[in-house]
């Protein structure tokens, strides 16, 4: 068999006979000049056998069209795809030895897998498969026995695009087959990507601050937020003109709390693999990128969903145009406002709309944890910060549960707080002047409650509106304000005798009762403007012959113990809570069911506030029939002499007959019309 290179000669002579195809008339072995090879293989390409071509192939060979692989741009080549089935063209290479050709995926195109045959003369020789995270890969087919090539692409499931380009017929090649990405910045970098998925990838590039990243409270504005949405978040760049790469790494706030895994391959081979956590601090990273062409990032969430940014890109030691911005505050609300990773309910209006309470006191703003069981979380960016001061508290009326507060900086647990019902305020004071971050965690480890953090105090700000203390106009409004109270205690309070009880045979329309109960029962008072509390103890008649205790406690101290029997007669009692918050009652009869009351309470205010008033038992018989006259007239002219006695009208220094005399005389001498004054009467 005559060789095709010889054959190929021949065909020289041929070329506008039409017996072989026009490109072969380039293809000798003398010197050629690279256009020439250009514009061959550019007629090779399109020299297909008619009809031979499938509808998921496209030939780019005219110059007005081009093909991105792996981040390169190829000014020749074909595309192939197929969703499903498959799709083929083919060529005669009576007149070639050997064909060469560079396939990879297509970028920004389907991703599914595809089966590439190769096909001499209708039998198939070769096949590779396709895949969208493949590396470029470089085919060499032998031809040199075969008249018919086909190229055809089977589908595997999901469709695909794929790429055969820089080709080379015997040897000859094109001059500049394709060109590669350089960068002058950062934010051109970000911008090459491809092969990324718009539903888990988003690029964040335009140097300006319309789009920003939020990561431990801080502003970026260029980076990579990846997420979960469908699938593996992924993104590729060209790295061929790249030495270096840095960023760093972050959770983005109020992303999702899910963990995740960045995967970093070079040029398809793992390079490393970062474990990333909701709560993690700020990792910066470096990565030697000077041996690899393609880099791509894999973030592989696992749990509840997540995101997580590559951000401060920066590319061979070119930093990003923009800095990130790092919150100061002016205020404790405008701390309040800038939480993150928040499971808590914010309270930072600086007005009386929205409020809730801690041992009777109101609080306008705060930060309030709640559940029944498990943790809740709330993070700020302390940087510019030195110290945080808070009041932690119960919520009034919000369970029984007991919880802990954990408190995090960056990351590491610096102190621990047990929370309970029954707790006092407690003042706290928290060094971050060592800190980027800090995290408030509170775990409800068993029935549910409510505790908060209040009266935030940022350094030297304080809040705009802190808290108001009860104050009690009546003893009835004192029992009005119970707060934490169980099922099993109840307070009258509106002195209506169908709400009453009676105890040792006296009816009563005000006080606290535990009644036909078997167990523990409370209720708790705010105290701060209070010194005592009084009441009177005794047995609910007919309510049982259980017998049981009174506890009193004074903020969480126990101050009183009592005992409790169904024959004791009502006895007084008076607690002491100068200097106190909070007061709690805490009855309970462990056995047989009875009822107690305290009766009669009463409290004793604080001078600087209002003393309670009772209510009148009765009202007046009579209303006063006229006003006062204003008229100055009427006044008196003269203040009595403070030397002088009262009544003394005569001055003599005695009060007698005299001195009734002359006011009598005076009397007649106004009625007959005299206009005098006592004083100008009695000079006479």
């Amino acid at each position: 068999m005559m060789n095709k290179k010889v054959i190929a000669g021949l065909a020289a002579l041929a070329l506008f006979c039409g017996s072989v195809p026009a490109y072969n008339a380039f293809l000798t072995e003398t010197s050629i000049s690279a256009g020439a090879v250009d514009e061959d293989i550019a007629a090779f390409l399109g020299g297909y056998i008619a009809d031979s071509k499938d509808s998921g192939v496209k030939v780019c060979n005219d110059g007005t069209t081009t093909i991105h692989m792996a981040g390169r741009t190829y000014t020749q080549g074909i595309t192939m795809s197929a969703s499903y089935g498959s799709a083929s063209i083919s060529y005669d290479v009576s007149s070639i030895n050997e064909l060469k050709f560079t396939v990879c995926h297509v970028d920004d195109q389907n991703q599914g897998n595809l089966t590439l045959s190769v096909i001499e003369d209708d039998v198939e020789t070769d096949s590779y498969s396709l895949t969208g995270n493949m590396n470029s890969r470089q085919i060499t087919v032998d031809t040199s026995n075969a008249k018919k090539l086909t190229l055809k692409v089977t589908a595997e499931g999901g469709g695909g695009m794929y790429g055969l380009a820089d080709f080379q017929i015997d040897g000859h090649s094109e001059a500049d087959a394709y060109t590669v990405p350089s960068f002058t910045t950062p934010e051109s970098f970000l911008t090459s990507c491809y092969d990324y998925n718009k539903n888990c990838t988003s690029v964040f590039a335009t140097s300006d601050k319309a789009q920003t990243i939020q990561s431990t409270g801080r502003t970026y504005y260029q980076g990579i937020v990846m997420s979960d949405g469908y699938g593996t978040a992924t993104v590729s760049y060209n790295v061929e003109n790249v030495d270096e790469i840095g960023f760093t790494l972050g959770h983005v706030d109020n992303g999702g709390y899910g963990s995740a895994e960045l995967h970093i391959y070079l040029d398809g081979v793992e390079a490393d693999t970062i474990d990333l956590i909701n709560t993690m601090s700020l990792k910066d990273y470096k990565l030697d990128t000077s041996d690899a062409s393609v880099l791509r990032f894999d973030l592989v969430v696992s749990g509840s969903s997540a995101q997580y940014a590559l951000m401060n890109v920066s590319i061979n030691g070119t930093a990003s145009a923009m800095d990130c911005s790092i919150p100061a505050y002016k205020s404790a609300e405008a701390f309040l406002k800038k939480n993150y990773d928040c499971g808590a309910t914010i309270y930072a209006n600086s007005d009386t709309a929205s409020s809730y309470k801690m041992n009777g006191r109101t609080y306008y703003e705060g930060i309030v944890f709640e559940d029944s069981y498990g943790t809740k979380n709330i993070r700020f960016n302390v940087e510019q910060v030195k110290t945080l001061g808070f009041t932690i508290g119960h919520v009034d009326n919000s369970g029984t549960g007991s919880a802990i507060l954990h408190i995090y900086k960056d990351g590491i647990e610096a102190d621990t707080v047990d929370l309970s019902r029954t707790m006092a305020f407690n003042s706290y004071q928290l060094d971050v002047s060592d800190a980027s971050v800090v995290r408030f965690s509170v775990e409800f480890p068993g029935s549910s409650s409510a505790y908060a953090l209040a009266d935030l105090r940022v350094d030297s700000s304080t809040p705009e509106m802190t808290y108001t203390m009860p104050k009690y106009s009546s003893n009835e409004a004192f029992l009005k304000s119970a707060f934490d109270t169980s099922s099993t205690v109840k307070t009258y309070a509106d002195n209506d005798t169908a709400a009453s009880f009676v105890m040792n045979g006296e009816r009563y329309l005000q006080g606290i009762t535990f009644v036909d109960s078997y167990g523990s029962g409370n209720t708790s008072f705010a105290v701060e403007n209070v010194d005592s509390v009084s009441f009177t103890l005794g047995h609910i008649d007919e309510s049982g012959t259980g017998a049981g205790s009174l506890t009193v406690y004074v903020d969480e101290a126990e101050v009183e113990s009592i005992d409790l029997t169904a024959e004791s007669s009502p006895k007084d009692y008076t607690i002491d809570t100068k200097d106190a918050s909070m007061i709690r009652f805490l009855f309970n009869v462990p056995n047989t069911q009875s009822g107690y009351a305290m009766a009669n309470v009463a409290v004793a205010l604080s001078e600087e506030t209002e003393k309670p008033t009772e209510k009148p038992t009765e009202a007046p018989s009579e209303e006063p029939t006229e006003k006062p006259s204003e008229d100055p007239s009427e006044e008196p002219t003269e203040k009595p002499s403070e030397d002088g006695l009262f009544g003394d009208v005569n001055a003599d220094g005695v009060i007698n007959a005299g001195d009734a005399a002359d006011i009598l005389q005076y009397a007649a001498y106004v009625g007959s019309g005299g206009e005098l004054t006592l004083k100008e009467f009695l000079a006479q």
